[in-house]
């Protein structure tokens, strides 16, 4: 780890050891910023195979305690929000109101809300219990121009409320890491983020920084000199899991350990004719995963790609869809849910399903996290919850079934504590938990505005 940089974060290197396939050949600085733009604000999109290139990746960066990062010229747009979107999102959030009884003792001060997030947007959660989390922050950008080579920087940020201030706050960031998700596991006890390139960095009790990456630990090779991508980092059935295209799971034993499904001859099975579909990567792949036990696991992605794994092989499950599949749930009630990108959901098990809502979110709004909680279907997106209302045949926005959700600026992804008991969520501005009884507010950019 090394000393947090007071200077403005370093270019972007040109010799990196992965380079996507989509981003070769360049066709200028502008096409480069807005393919990482368009892989920042979908983690789940279609992110296309890589070629090796020679030379080393940029490092993570520790905060130093008695250094502060400059607050960036730069103002918003992480997320890919229009300046509309971010009017009506901070309008939301000032009108939202919550009760004494839901405000905690603040998290940050002034000091900590500069060091570690101003300057910054929220991408995504993992929560190790109701007083720890992580979180991925992307670095706010208003514009992208042809002169400033400079990817945006992404931090970790881990918080343990239950810590003094001075000790409450464990953080790092790096301009090497792209699309990155967060996971969190209870053995061993880890944050561990995963970014599209396969770069890992973890944070554990005894230790933080970067790891090998998967590409450098197993062979992520997908055929013809193409490496596989990641897509999302999960935790299922208590394990870390990043998945990627071409049907690759890849399962963390821990710091610089990962095998491989199909290293262990239970691999998800690839078509004969695969060779002769040029557009396999869009097709094949996953971008979820969920498990009721580790012998009872679910994965979904690609055009309708569905598959169950029984402890010993991979089944795949006869959805009649050939729409993109972004996220999957096995649910309290013992049924496995599986939402299309437009919001249709499908409901069922194994080899029996049925369609219990249509295409009804637009563009922005798909799904990219889904958790059964407090006997409800909850879908994260990059634009606030919605939930499943069965009765009605539909997708709703939260408030609908509960007065007291969160608002878009402080919601959207999802992350479900392994005993089931607290939802965290966070939105580009601030975080809230649902402890099974009410919402409460973790923080907010309202709060040191």
């Amino acid at each position: 780890m090394y000393p947090f940089p007071t200077v403005p974060a370093p270019l972007r290197p040109e010799a990196v050891s992965v380079v996507r396939a989509n981003l070769i050949p360049r066709t200028g600085r502008r096409q480069r910023c807005r393919t990482f733009m368009a892989c920042l604000c979908s983690p789940l999109h279609n992110i296309s195979p890589r070629v090796r290139r020679h030379g080393g990746a940029g490092h993570t960066h520790a905060f130093s305690e008695r250094q502060r990062l400059p607050r960036p010229p730069h103002r918003v747009l992480t997320h890919g929000f229009s300046a509309d979107r971010r009017a009506r999102a901070a309008t939301l959030a000032a009108q939202a109101t919550l009760t004494t009884e839901n405000h905690m003792e603040r998290i940050f001060d002034e000091a900590s809300w500069r060091k570690y997030v101003s300057g910054y947007t929220f991408y995504d959660c993992a929560i190790l219990s109701e007083h720890e989390f992580g979180f991925i922050l992307v670095e706010e950008r208003d514009s992208w121009d042809d002169d400033d080579d400079r990817a945006p920087m992404t931090r970790f940020v881990a918080i343990d409320i239950d810590e003094p201030i001075e000790r409450r706050f464990r953080g790092a960031q790096t301009g090497a890491f792209s699309g990155t998700t967060i996971a969190a596991s209870e053995q061993p006890r880890a944050y561990v983020a995963v970014d599209s390139a396969s770069k890992v960095h973890s944070i554990e009790p005894e230790r933080s920084g970067d790891e090998r990456a998967i590409d450098r630990v197993l062979d992520m090779s997908i055929g013809n000199g193409m490496l596989g991508t990641v897509r999302k980092a999960v935790r299922a059935a208590g394990k870390i899991y990043a998945l990627g295209i071409h049907r690759k799971i890849y399962r963390r034993i821990g710091v610089d350990q990962w095998i491989e499904f199909g290293a262990q001859g239970n691999g998800v099975p690839m078509p004969a004719d695969l060779t002769s579909q040029p557009d396999f990567i869009y097709t094949l792949g996953f971008n979820d995963m969920s498990a009721f036990s580790k012998n009872d696991m679910y994965a979904v992605g690609g055009e309708g790609d569905a598959w169950r794994f029984d402890g010993e092989q991979w089944h795949q499950c006869s959805i009649p869809t050939a729409a993109k599949l972004t996220t999957v749930c096995c649910a309290g009630n013992g049924l496995v849910y599986i939402t299309e990108q437009k919001g249709s959901v499908w409901e069922g098990r194994a080899d029996r399903w049925q369609k219990v809502t249509g295409k009804q979110l637009p563009a922005g709004f798909y799904p990219v996290d889904s958790v059964w909680f407090n006997n409800r279907l909850y879908l994260g997106t990059q634009c606030g919850i919605f939930t499943l209302d069965k009765k009605r045949g539909k997708v709703v926005d939260l408030k609908e079934a509960e007065e007291d959700a969160p608002d878009p600026a402080n919601s959207g992804r999802l992350d479900l504590s392994e005993d089931g008991r607290f939802l965290l969520t966070v939105g580009p501005y601030g975080a809230c938990i649902h402890d099974g009884t009410t919402w409460c507010r973790l923080f907010s950019a309202l709060d040191f505005s």
